[in-house]
């Protein structure tokens, strides 16, 4: 059963940044770090500075693709326009806008599949350099403090003041996990701390068209394709009707308290400003929960639905 998880492995970071300027963000911070981080990742890899990717000669080998821009491969079934970016970026749960010089920010980092785990040298070269740059209005700089291995009780992988990597990050282990987190019978609580945001049939998910089917698709959906593309096996069959539609039934949402949270961001891109609202909330889930216990955990750490590389879908199994 879900045999493609077990070809997903990834690795959880604890980033803390210091500001040495003001920082002036906005109270949803992924977005920013989002698009910041991108512009200062290809400053960082990019070794032609063209412009356009899609010509460029060294295009083939190039870790700003892999990761941004990651090719769909020669025969692989796959119906969205782009393939799910390689990382997530966890903003802080802080909801201040200004930040003095000294005072800590403190996000998540986790990057999925063992091509995106080899790169983490240069994700934390960016940081370097996106500190130096300087993020958010005005543009303050901060310097990047420490980076911790939350995986591993939050061991730390690299000090800012030496600039050593101390050693590489635990990946994810899903048999001790099942261990520590034993499934939880008929019911489960699901607690939305970012704005999720799901499509069902070309439409935004709301919280009154939100029901289990929906969802456990939509997760099935977001693992799957990272199992996908970055897991290794290229070969991947994705057996919905026999894995997953059968067990759809036996669960339905038992109680619901969500609500639509609506925010915007600026897309440097399109140079527009695009709405990124998304449901948020606790919804209990009742029934045979066992079979898609796996891939409700694994959710919870990947996160569901569209825009997760900055933080949307983010979601937690309260007890």
């Amino acid at each position: 059963m879900l045999h493609f998880l077990s070809h997903l492995t990834f690795a959880k970071l604890g980033l803390i940044l210091e500001a040495k300027d003001s920082l002036y963000l906005p109270p949803y911070k992924g977005s920013t770090f989002r698009g910041a981080f991108g512009h200062a990742f290809r400053r960082v890899v990019c070794v032609t500075r063209r412009t356009d990717c899609a010509t460029c000669i060294a295009r083939s080998a190039c870790l700003y693709v892999r990761v941004f821009e990651t090719p769909v491969p020669e025969g692989v079934q796959f119906s969205g326009s782009k393939a799910p970016h390689p990382f997530v970026l966890e903003p802080p749960p802080d909801r201040g806008r200004t930040f003095e010089p000294g005072m800590l920010l403190r996000f998540h980092l986790i990057l999925i599949g063992e091509s995106a785990i080899s790169c983490l040298p240069y994700f934390i070269y960016t940081f370097d350099t996106l500190g130096e740059i300087g993020i958010g209005r005005g543009k303050g700089k901060f310097r990047l403090k420490e980076v911790r291995d939350v995986l591993s009780g939050d061991r730390l992988l690299y000090d800012g003041e030496q600039g050593i990597l101390q050693g590489d990050p635990v990946c994810f282990d899903p048999e001790r996990d099942t261990e520590r987190t034993p499934n939880p019978g008929k019911e489960v609580t699901i607690r939305f701390l970012t704005p999720a945001r799901m499509k069902s049939r070309g439409k935004l998910v709301t919280p009154e068209t939100f029901d289990s089917r929906m969802f456990i698709s939509q997760l099935h959906n977001r693992l799957f394709n990272l199992a996908l593309f970055h897991g290794g096996k290229v070969g991947l069959d994705r057996r919905w009707k026999e894995e997953v539609e059968p067990l759809l039934d036996g669960v339905q949402v038992a109680e619901r308290d969500l609500h639509w949270y609506d925010w915007e961001r600026y897309s440097g891109r399109q140079e527009t400003r695009m709405k990124m609202g998304g449901i948020m909330g606790t919804v209990t889930l009742q029934g045979e929960i066992a079979p898609l216990w796996p891939l409700i955990r694994m959710g919870e750490m990947l996160h569901v639905g569209k825009a997760s590389s900055f933080g949307l879908g983010q979601y937690v199994i309260e007890a």
